[in-house]
């Protein structure tokens, strides 16, 4: 059995080593892009078994990211990264089509469960 592929969407340098890290030791398949289009034409390349994308982008943020894939008609399983402070980003990650939101900060268990 081949190990889970994701792709990583964020733009925080700090952060994308950290979770590229953390989930290489968790077992994933790791590919990362640092901006929302980037990550969009990574995910359409690479079809992963998973999307982890921050909500926090410099060309399009982590719902529009979620919409997109969406609107294209991806089943792939998204979790979005919200800062703590932003109250509305549970209902705008789920209306967006999010499957899971994770409050930073983040445990790296968290995100590898």
């Amino acid at each position: 059995m081949s190990a889970p592929r994701v792709v990583v969407i964020v733009h925080d340098d700090w952060i994308l080593h950290l979770l590229q890290e953390g989930l290489r030791e968790g077992g994933f398949v790791v590919s990362t892009a640092s901006s929302g289009d980037d990550g969009l034409a990574r995910v359409r390349e690479l079809a992963p078994d998973c999307v982890l994308c921050d909500v926090s982008l410099p060309d399009k943020d982590g719902y529009a990211v979620a919409t997109a894939l969406r609107a294209g008609a991806s089943i792939v399983p998204i979790a979005l990264l919200a800062p703590e402070e932003d109250s509305n980003a549970r209902t705008a990650a789920f209306e967006a089509g999010a499957d899971a939101l994770l409050i930073r900060p983040f445990r790296l268990e968290e995100v590898i469960a």
